[in-house]
């Protein structure tokens, strides 16, 4: 509660700031509430981005250590629209939506069953969102700096095999996130442009549905020999404690086509997240218990006692796109 006050408190004091720093170049002469006709159409685009991204995920400890590990460079789609609909009160928007999947190498040892695990699992995630701010023209044809505030939500799946290639623990994470930072265009020449951004980050409400085989029973064949022991795969939901985070990104473009309506271009971009999670509640896992003939070898229930530790997850995107604006 006392870091979503402070992110309300800061927010209110950023935009004031800023304001009262438009008023002021307002009074100078600056353009402040006119953009032109080259920066205007840098910020009014639909952009399409092709990318790879390098995942790093690790769990930890209360001491810090690391419990397990996964590593993953997966491909992705990343679709944007902003813009400001009305020059005169400039007012930015950004919609945002990633789909990315593929394989990753896990490494660690799932709380069920306790046995080392090396091999490679399937993850997949859906990325969307919004953000919203106002445009400052710190020089006409060059500069725009958007101080904005934003929501993402994230829904990644991860399906951990055991070292047969099994299923053995399925992950479903909902990460949301709140975002606060700064944007900025800047035209190095008439063509080429160049992007840069910022943002602190904020979790709320993050949880993770898992769906897990644990052992059930000990089974018996009809001469009273064991032969094995079941399964059943039992759904949980954990409460994960939200955390800070951070992101930023650059781009840089060259408008290969521009006439006085739209201007197509290709751009790079290089992109940094980090986000962390804390320890959630405890969940214990009930086995029903199941037996074969003869009914005396029923065998009671065994409990399984688990959390999710707290992990942090980085990811370096590298990319490449085509900006179409209008």
């Amino acid at each position: 509660m006392k870091k979503i006050l402070f992110l309300i408190i800061f927010t209110t004091l950023m935009f004031g700031c800023v304001n009262v720093y438009a008023h002021g170049v307002s009074k100078y002469g600056y353009p402040s509430k006119n953009m032109s006709k080259s920066i205007f159409k840098l910020t009014n685009s639909f952009n399409i981005t092709i990318n790879k991204d390098y995942v790093h995920y690790a769990e930890h400890d209360s001491n810090g250590s690391t419990l397990d590990n996964e590593d993953a460079n997966i491909p992705g789609v990343n679709l944007s629209l902003e813009g400001i609909p009305n020059s005169k009160i400039p007012i930015w928007y950004e919609l945002n939506y990633s789909d990315y999947y593929g394989n990753s190498t896990y490494t660690g040892a799932t709380q069920i069953t306790d046995i080392p695990i090396e091999n490679t699992d399937h993850i997949g995630y859906i990325n969307y969102g919004f953000r919203v701010g106002y445009a400052f023209i710190i020089d006409d044809n060059k500069l725009v700096i958007i101080p904005n505030a934003g929501f993402e939500w994230m829904d990644w799946n991860r399906n951990i095999l055991d070292n047969a290639g099994n299923t053995e623990y399925i992950e479903h994470y909902h990460f949301n996130r709140y975002l606060l930072g700064i944007k900025a265009y800047y035209l190095i020449t008439n063509r080429l442009w160049l992007a840069g951004e910022g943002y602190y980050t904020h979790g709320t409400d993050n949880s993770m549905d898992t769906n897990a085989l644990v052992p059930t029973a000990l089974v018996y064949n009809n001469s009273g020999n064991y032969i094995g022991e079941l399964g059943n795969y039992e759904s949980q939901n954990f409460e994960l404690g939200n955390r800070s985070g951070f992101l930023f990104g650059i781009k840089i473009g060259y408008q290969v086509y521009k006439s006085k309506t739209i201007n197509i271009g290709p751009f790079i971009s290089l992109n940094y997240s980090q986000l962390k999670v804390n320890k959630s509640n405890t969940i214990t896992y009930y086995n029903i218990p199941q037996y074969t003939y003869p009914p005396a070898n029923l065998v009671g229930y065994t409990n399984y006692t688990v959390d999710e530790p707290q992990s942090q997850t980085n990811q370096l995107f590298i990319g490449f796109g085509i900006k179409l604006g209008f």
